[in-house]
């Protein structure tokens, strides 16, 4: 017999999808809705933080007099290097004591804006640019607050310390000129007194004249000094705070938390359903598979899942057929269509291995032939059946007038025998029922029969006559064990006919019910079963 695999990768179609966020839906939706009470509830204690924004406009001088041209350009990030320095948060605290704001205020600004000089991570004051290669655009200061006013006064200190800080540059450029020219008059005097040619000391009257002109201008526009920044736009008390609205996020995490335990939920099985269960020893019953739901609507089901719990039901069935057995019978347990659907998709199974077989319908209300989708015409004449013979093909006049039993073909590999019949047929009173079962089975590798159910075992007994080769369908139970006990109880020759059991309805991971290697009994299949160790 086979060992149970490891589950299989869940399917993620947008049908499984569906699945699981309907069977789960509480589950899925309490916790994301959870989730995303906490968000908005922590986004709404937030204290809020509102920004305002000043800006400066940079215009170098295009004149060529030092005297216009005493502030040198400013070189990429000077500005926001100039603005998050010791001396310019000094300047800011003194502008914002004289702006109205209450002195707690101010004492917290100041100690936020000193802090985060120490820790160089500026968060309060910011400053971008969009400056061109002449050194030309503008410069915007944000400023962020708890509170409108602040950030307003923040913005407004912040441009006014640097304009203050550019003239500055200015001023020391006109102060540096005056310098020079103090010390060029001083040398000018010197070297008039020293000269005794009439037309040296001309000339160097003349040049102290233009020095002395020079210095006076310096000093009349010293004053007037600029520097390259001017005022652009001042800053507007914001209205509304920047930290948005919690409900936007909170939306974000009740979708996002929905598709991943949608996703989780399909992959790993719900956490409400039972867990699936180990292998159950009990003497004498053999648990040959473990299916998922099966569906009727089609017997080609792409869910691989379904597709390898039905390929790992075929090896463990035809492993433990006795040799020249070539018949399965198949019956559940209680009044459903899961035995129906069993045979059918084990008959499926086994044809797509490269078998030949004759699924006999004998179950109430030939549910074969609802289950085959779009059957061909061909009818197979069955051994020892005539051409020219009345054609018989339900099972009940397949039993009576045998010399005319024809199956149809209902898939490749795949003939039916059975179908809607108004004749109630006993099993237990056909007389030679063993033989001509056998006699079908001759051209065929496999023959699985769609039994009645075993609330009156006797008819599937009559479809064993005495063989190993009884399959029990039963539904997935929490008391497998006791279930397999109360069969045992209802077969008295359960140790001679039954083959084993197959669960159906088992949740996912089915693969994993037993932690150890499951070793075949040692009776394999027979030689026209290849396909038992192909899995």
């Amino acid at each position: 017999m086979h060992s149970p695999r490891p589950p299989h990768p869940t399917d993620w179609s947008a049908a499984s999808l569906w699945h699981a966020l309907r069977t789960d839906a509480p589950l899925i939706l309490g916790t994301a809705t959870v989730a995303a009470l906490l968000t908005w509830g922590t986004l709404a204690l937030r204290a809020p933080e509102y920004t305002a924004t000043s800006s400066l406009m940079s215009a170098p001088s295009g004149s060529s007099d030092p005297v216009f041209t005493t502030a040198p350009p400013l070189p990429p990030g000077a500005v926001e290097r100039a603005l998050h320095s010791v001396a310019l948060v000094q300047d800011l605290v003194t502008r914002m004591q004289g702006s109205g704001l209450d002195t707690d205020t101010v004492t917290r600004l100041a100690a936020t804006l000193r802090s985060e000089l120490g820790t160089q991570d500026f968060e309060v004051l910011t400053v971008t640019s969009q400056i061109n290669d002449q050194q030309g655009g503008t410069y915007v200061v944000a400023a962020r607050a708890a509170a409108p006013r602040e950030a307003k006064v923040l913005a407004d200190a912040a441009a006014d310390a640097l304009l203050a800080w550019d003239r500055q540059r200015a001023v020391e450029g006109v102060t540096r000129l005056q310098r020079s020219l103090r010390s060029y008059l001083a040398t000018l005097d010197s070297r008039i007194a020293a000269t005794t040619d009439a037309g040296r000391r001309t000339a160097l009257l003349q040049a102290q004249q233009i020095a002395a002109d020079r210095l006076a201008q310096l000093e009349q526009v010293q004053d007037a000094a600029t520097g390259t920044l001017y005022p652009l736009a001042a800053a507007v008390e914001p209205t509304r705070s920047g930290t948005g609205s919690p409900l936007g996020p909170a939306l974000a995490v009740l979708v996002a938390l929905t598709a991943l335990g949608t996703a989780v939920v399909a992959r790993l099985g719900s956490p409400r359903r039972p867990r699936p269960q180990r292998a159950t020893q009990v003497p004498g019953v053999q648990e040959l598979g473990w299916l998922p739901t099966l569906r009727s609507t089609a017997l080609d089901d792409p869910d691989t899942r379904r597709r390898n719990a039905v390929a790992l039901l075929r090896g463990n069935v035809l492993a433990q057929l006795e040799p020249g057995v070539k018949r399965v019978v198949v019956s559940g347990a209680q009044d459903s269509t899961d035995a129906s659907l069993v045979a059918a998709q084990l008959a499926r199974s086994v044809a797509a291995a490269g078998q030949r077989v004759l699924l006999v319908d004998a179950h109430a209300g030939a549910p074969q032939q609802r289950l085959w989708v779009a059957p061909t015409a061909h009818w197979q004449l069955l051994p020892g059946a005539a051409p020219q013979a009345r054609a018989a093909t339900t099972l009940a006049s397949a039993l009576t007038f045998p010399e005319g039993a024809q199956a149809q073909t209902v898939a490749p590999g795949v003939d039916v025998l059975g179908g809607p019949d108004p004749q109630v047929l006993d099993l237990n009173r056909v007389e030679g029922l063993d033989t001509l079962l056998s006699r079908w089975s001759e051209e065929y590798d496999l023959m699985i029969v769609d039994a009645p159910t075993l609330d009156t075992p006797d008819a599937a007994l009559a479809l064993c006559a005495g063989r190993r080769s009884l399959l029990v369908v039963r539904e997935d139970t929490a008391d497998r064990a006791g279930q397999l006990g109360a069969l045992r109880a209802t077969l008295p020759t359960a140790h001679r006919i039954l083959l084993g059991v197959v669960w159906s309805g088992v949740a996912q991971g089915w693969g994993a019910m037993s932690g150890r290697e499951r070793r075949s009994t040692g009776r394999g299949p027979t030689s026209h079963t290849q396909d038992s160790g192909a899995l």
